[in-house]
């Protein structure tokens, strides 16, 4: 290596010692925040579109999204350096407690608007980073509404402006305040309120059909706002197992049952973790088909009722085939089953109305209207049947000729098998306690 080369070398190595090194930053929104971006850049305008950018989500003003909403501008706040010391948009002194600064995103309740105005009136109007960060907040907001959340505050502009004139700018904490009023109503009841909701989760269960997910929201929506206002909930633990023990399914009730057992007994477990745990077991039986699945019980009550169902029809299929079987003509060539043993045959004597003459001609008088449909005679119970137009010792229930004419009614033209109707002990042996209930009556 001749002295040219060397030289040329050693120059290098100084130019490398020389150069400062680059500034270190998680994100490009993070680097030198002391300094105002230059938006005539390629590298001003790329952070000012990511910082500004609409969230993932559109918030549409409504206590039901606040959290997901806070969450998601407080992540854009960090990958923005909205937060860091130099260019802070997000912390805002106390009034009450001058050494305090409160988080305008996380404790927005315990902030008035007249401390929030009075915060920022000393840097709004220069030419600062944290005034590029302020209308970079400002402009992320309301790309994120939706077009009935922007309706919500359309005629108050004045609410989330600061100054007048040429000196008139918008104001990102004092919009995102506006807003939070007009998702959750802000008074001094509003905590009450808050506390008593998160007291009646049991109650509130019942009301998304237990579902886990919408649960857990809502107890975030309701804690959180407390926590925004400076308040606490000593007894969400107990409220949260009231709420998930009122859930519908049984292995779930038993999962939390158990997980209630090892707080009771000095378990430490935090209300995050309790609703992890419920949410990661609520999907575990939703994707194995589990959930509210019936007890060995409860099938074999559902097969019992379909059993009875079956049942029914079978009773209803044997008294058509017993009214067809006593409707044909009874065969010659066979002995005549029907004769009661003094001769006479019985098979056909209800085809036509009987009058009775003597002492028993009153059997063919209806009672009238409003008298007894039973009477005594001669140590015997009469019944008046309306179906025969007489009295008998059967009830309606037990009529014969009741029976037939509901069958031929019912009938569609197919009699089914009348082996697997007569297989059914039960519903024939009812049968057979009508057939002797009208023989009797005959006799």
């Amino acid at each position: 290596m001749n002295n040219d080369q060397l030289q040329q070398l050693l120059t290098a190595v100084t130019d490398g010692l020389q150069r400062p090194a680059g500034a270190y930053a998680l994100t490009p929104g993070q680097v030198d925040p002391t300094n105002p971006l230059d938006y005539s850049t390629s590298s001003g305008i790329k952070i000012w579109n990511e910082a500004s950018a609409p969230l993932p989500f559109k918030f549409n003003v409504e206590g039901k999204e606040v959290n997901t909403f806070c969450e998601a501008l407080s992540e854009r706040a960090n990958k923005s350096g909205w937060n860091l010391t130099e260019a802070d948009v997000i912390m805002i002194n106390d009034s009450s407690t001058p050494a305090i600064q409160r988080n305008i995103i996380t404790e927005y309740g315990r902030l008035t608007v007249a401390e929030i105005t009075a915060a920022v009136q000393g840097w709004i109007t220069e030419e600062s980073r944290r005034a590029q960060n302020n209308m970079q907040m400002f402009t992320c907001i309301m790309a994120s509404l939706t077009k009935e959340g922007r309706i919500k505050i359309l005629a108050e502009q004045d609410k989330y402006h600061v100054g007048e004139g040429t000196n008139r700018r918008a104001c990102a904490a004092l919009l995102f305040k506006l807003l939070m009023q007009k998702a959750i109503i802000d008074t001094r009841a509003t905590a009450s309120l808050l506390r008593e909701n998160l007291s009646s989760l049991d109650t509130y269960m019942s009301t998304v059909k237990s579902n886990i997910e919408q649960f857990n929201k809502y107890v975030k929506v309701n804690w959180e706002g407390l926590k925004a206002r400076g308040e606490s909930c000593d007894d969400l633990m107990i409220n949260l197992f009231k709420g998930y023990q009122s859930a519908s399914d049984r292995e779930f009730v038993r999962y939390i049952k158990q997980k209630r057992d090892a707080y009771d007994d000095g378990g430490d477990i935090q209300p995050e973790a309790l609703m992890t745990l419920a949410l990661n077991k609520y999907e575990t039986l939703l994707k194995q088909d589990m959930w509210n699945a019936k007890s060995q019980e409860q099938e074999q009550i559902v097969a019992l009722t379909a059993e009875l169902g079956k049942i029914k029809d079978a009773n209803l299929q044997l008294a058509r085939s017993l009214s067809k079987k006593q409707s044909k003509p009874s065969d010659k060539s066979k002995p005549d089953k029907k004769k009661d043993g003094k001769g006479k045959d019985k098979s056909n004597k209800k085809k036509s109305k009987r009058t009775h003459t003597g002492k028993w001609s009153w059997k063919n008088n209806a009672p009238p209207q409003g008298d007894p449909q039973t009477r005594e005679f001669e140590g015997t119970t009469y019944i008046w049947c309306p179906t025969h137009k007489e009295w008998g010792t059967h009830t309606h229930q037990q009529c014969r000729e009741r029976i037939r004419l509901e069958a031929e009614t019912a009938e569609s033209g197919n009699t089914g098998s009348d082996n697997a109707n007569q297989a059914n002990n039960a519903t024939y042996a009812n049968a057979l306690t009508a057939l002797m209930s009208d023989m009797q009556d005959e006799e």
